[in-house]
């Protein structure tokens, strides 16, 4: 072989060398597009304590008076993210429970999250003949100052309980006092985004972590 096919051959090589890391080169650059595409986040993806709605779910509207006796309507939710949950102040179980578990969750974030993504916590009261707004915030407040308490006349609270599928059955105390009833209610925590629109609902039983890391989870992939 002569100089002039060697110089022949080595050019041939290096253009083959150079096409290849082309090839590559584009390859490379089509899979990581093609792997960080942007688009709707697919929520079957998404592990919660509960259920993620596939598109976001209705916007209560309502008239209810909160914790300091304001009159208050579905705006409270716009501009942040919402933990939403129904009950009453004498409820024995549930409600405390849900409570504690809230006030892990809210001084867990709290460490971790700036002030405009930390959740705001609502309950609201299925027992408007006992819950004044008074002792709704006192109720709320032994657990976190934040937390907010929401309460209407029968009629209000009738028509939340129906937009939002609330059960609420009173149940008669055992010693025959009408004053002392129960109320077997519907148990979940709802989350609700900044636009007023509801996107999960959060099982019970909760714990303060478990509640920490699915409102992550939402907040990370919906917001």
């Amino acid at each position: 072989m002569n100089s002039t096919d060697v110089k022949r051959k080595n050019k041939n090589t290096l253009l083959a060398i150079i096409l290849l890391a082309a090839v590559v080169v584009v390859f490379g650059v089509y899979f990581g597009i093609m792997g960080h595409k942007s688009g709707p986040v697919d929520v079957s993806e998404l592990k919660i304590d509960g259920t993620i709605l596939k598109e976001p779910g209705m916007s209560p509207t309502f008239n209810l008076t909160d914790n300091n006796g304001q009159a208050v309507n579905e705006e409270i939710f716009k501009g942040r993210w919402n933990l939403v949950f129904f009950g009453f102040t004498n409820c024995g179980y549930v409600c405390p429970t849900s409570l504690a578990a809230l006030k892990q969750m809210y001084e867990q974030l709290d460490k971790q999250l700036p002030a405009e993504k930390m959740p705001q916590v609502i309950m609201v009261s299925v027992d408007p003949a006992r819950d004044s707004y008074q002792r709704m915030g006192d109720y709320v407040h032994s657990f976190n100052s934040h937390f907010i308490g929401l309460r209407g006349d029968d009629g209000a609270t009738d028509a939340i309980k129906k937009q939002m599928n609330i059960v609420a059955v009173k149940m008669a105390a055992k010693n025959g006092d009408p004053n002392s009833y129960s109320i077997n209610h519907t148990a979940e925590t709802f989350v609700i985004d900044p636009e007023g629109r509801l996107r999960a609902y959060l099982s019970f039983p909760h714990t303060g972590p478990e509640l920490s890391k699915d409102y992550l989870t939402i907040v990370n992939n919906l917001s």
